[in-house]
């Protein structure tokens, strides 16, 4: 989709954190609800 509104292949990066970095720590719905995410980080050209 990101490529389609005109970043580059360059431009992207996919890194998974999985239980490395989790939102929230927990073992119950809420927790695991917040933890399934997607992070999206643009950092501009100047």
């Amino acid at each position: 989709m990101m490529m389609l509104y005109g970043a580059g292949e360059v431009q992207i990066e996919t890194v998974s954190f999985g239980k490395e970095k989790p939102r929230v720590e927990g073992h119950d719905e809420g927790a695991w609800a917040q933890n399934r995410r997607d992070e999206i980080i643009y950092v501009g050209i100047d």
